[in-house]
């Protein structure tokens, strides 16, 4: 018998649990190793036992005290009704234990006989240590498959996961943020489920100044519990190396951003993600694997880490300079697919077997093998590059960076991330973080065009983004993908920093200012008609709505020479500033 924690317990229904004097004994024994779930009954193995001295009174009245807390291990293939006594238990025993150890053991009290050894299990994975027939522990979450079965591409509400909208008041700006993840159809596939997860966390690490949010896209067979192990235990593993004092950690806009990928806290949590995946699925996750793009907020300062081909998107209000109106998208993540030749030479460089990148029309001879590629587009994803062994036709990933695909890490498929920071300033109004099932038809202008329609209202965007996507699969494919969107609004407050080109603009305007009133400073009449000049000039650029450049205003004035020009004699005869004559 052994004591266990109560939730980790369980009892025969008709077990009785035999006492224990001194010698050797061979019981069954549950093993518990830690996961980030807490405990977890993980499989069934045989240990010995040794008692150097008989259990005391105190000892044996303790046992009988915790008796509901004590797990009495008759071997697994038990079936309820027997307790090993029967002439059908003793059989059933006998075929567990030699399939175990290949000799009958006994569990008699007299038998004193020490214990062999038990065999070693062919994996050092968890679910390898269960018995066959019997699941591996799950701590993460799942979902469970459709009843229902569409004949074409059909959105089906029932299938999705909402966050509605929610308010959050960070130092800088105050946040609107919602979720959608809807499961894809799949008319052909009985039995899909989304294998789509999110990620969100307010006051990250009890930090009312933080926020965490991310999306996962899994694939493969095993897919879905790739995801949901990533999305579950990234926010652990990142604050657990967030306060390891041996890595560098990002922060907000006072503290700098590591720059050493090697002790970089942030991509660290990235790497060890992957390898509790790797060790939870073991054997499963030869061919499957999941994306993570993460977004870690610090008062204003925006942390992303990308793996694999979901997108982050920012929505920044266009400057009269640009003679645009609307928002303007900023891409703060870069696809990790093998359109990119900076990413093929990468794996390359740390591929242990040789690598081969083609098309599917490559490999089935209807296009000549080669790497060009081109650029990224919704047209040439229709047959995008992928990887394989050299000579071989798998493991066709479409992407160069994943958790899991543990069949690919020899080609060069790392789970190391890209990261970017990005400190919002008061122009930033929108950030969009999707999957793949977005992107795969849409645009970056078209989703942020309609998160902008919304403005205000996230859940409303994130609706529409994850409908329109729907309709364009509808249209283009005979399957819809899994699809996931996160839509974060920002209304900056006073503390916002402003957008770097006002700010050099306003430092231009001054040299302007003081450029124009220099040579006017001994001469009252040009000093007011130089006033009138700079008024003119501001009311047109109040006019032009927004804060205009002094470059675009002046393009031929040569701004850097302005600090070496202390006076200038006067205003006579003219002076031009980028075309504009002031002689008058």
């Amino acid at each position: 018998t052994v004591r266990c924690r109560p939730f980790a317990s369980r009892t025969h229904p008709k077990s009785k649990a035999p006492r224990l004097t001194r010698g050797h004994y061979t019981t069954y024994v549950r093993r518990i190793l830690p996961s980030p779930g807490g405990v977890t009954v993980c499989g069934w193995t045989s240990v010995g036992l040794f008692l150097a001295e008989p259990p005391s009174a105190s000892v044996q009245q303790e046992n009988k005290r915790q008796a509901g807390r004590r797990v009495f291990l008759p071997p697994p293939s038990f079936r309820p009704g027997t307790n090993g006594r029967s002439k059908e238990g003793k059989e059933a025993r006998v075929r567990y234990e030699r399939s175990v150890t290949g000799s009958r053991l006994s569990l008699t009290q007299g038998d004193r006989r020490p214990a062999p050894a038990p065999t070693p299990s062919r994996s050092r994975f968890a679910y390898r240590m269960a018995p066959p027939g019997r699941p591996p522990a799950k701590w993460w979450p799942s979902r469970k498959p459709p009843t229902r079965r569409f004949d074409a591409v059909e959105l089906d509400p029932a299938r999705r996961e909402v966050v509605h909208n929610k308010d959050v008041s960070m130092p800088h700006h105050s946040v609107q943020l919602a979720v959608v993840c809807q499961e894809g159809c799949y008319p052909d596939k009985k039995g899909h489920v989304n294998q789509d997860c999110y990620l969100l966390q307010t006051a990250f690490e009890g930090d009312d100044a933080q926020l965490l949010m991310g999306v996962f896209d899994g694939h493969g067979s095993s897919g879905e519990h790739c995801a949901q192990i990533a999305a579950a235990i990234f926010p652990k593993k990142l604050e657990a190396m967030r306060q390891d004092t041996s890595l560098e950690s990002h922060g907000d806009r006072n503290e700098s951003v590591p720059a050493d990928m090697e002790i970089s806290a942030y991509a660290r949590a990235f790497t060890e993600s992957n390898l509790t995946v790797v060790r939870e699925l073991g054997e499963k996750a030869r061919s499957s694997g999941t994306t993570a793009v993460v977004a870690h907020m610090i008062g204003d300062m925006l942390h992303l880490g990308n793996v694999g081909d979901s997108r982050a998107i920012l929505g920044v209000s266009a400057g009269t300079a640009a003679g645009k109106a609307g928002w303007q998208v900023v891409e703060v993540t870069h696809d990790q697919t093998c359109f990119r030749a900076d990413e093929r030479e990468r794996m390359r460089r740390e591929a242990k077997d040789p690598v081969m990148f083609a098309t599917l029309g490559m490999i089935l001879g209807e296009v000549p093998l080669c790497e060009d590629f081109g650029e990224e587009t919704i047209e040439a994803a229709d047959d995008p590059p992928r990887v394989f062994l050299d000579g071989q036709s798998y493991p066709g990933c479409a992407f160069t960076r994943s958790f899991g695909d543990t069949i690919g890490k020899g080609l060069g498929i790392s789970p190391d991330p890209e990261l970017l920071s990005y400190q919002l300033d008061s122009s930033v109004q929108c950030l969009v973080i999707a999957s793949d099932g977005v992107f795969e038809f849409m645009e970056n202008d078209e989703v942020l065009a309609i998160a902008e329609k919304h403005m205000g209202d996230p859940f409303a965007a994130c609706e529409e983004i994850v409908a329109t996507a729907y309709n364009h699969w509808a249209t283009e494919d005979t399957r819809a993908d899994d699809v996931t969107c996160i839509v974060v609004y920002f209304t900056p407050k006073k503390s916002a920093v402003e957008p770097a080109a006002a700010v050099e603009s306003k430092k231009n305007w001054k040299i302007l200012q003081k450029t124009i009133r220099a040579g006017a400073i001994k001469n009252r009449p040009a000093l007011r008609f130089a006033n009138a000049v700079l008024a003119k000039v501001a009311i047109v650029m109040r006019k032009r709505r927004g804060s205009l450049a002094m470059e675009d205003l002046f393009p031929d004035f040569e701004w850097q020479s302005v600090e070496k020009i202390r006076r200038l004699a006067s205003l006579k005869g003219g002076m031009k500033l980028g075309g504009l004559k002031l002689n008058e």
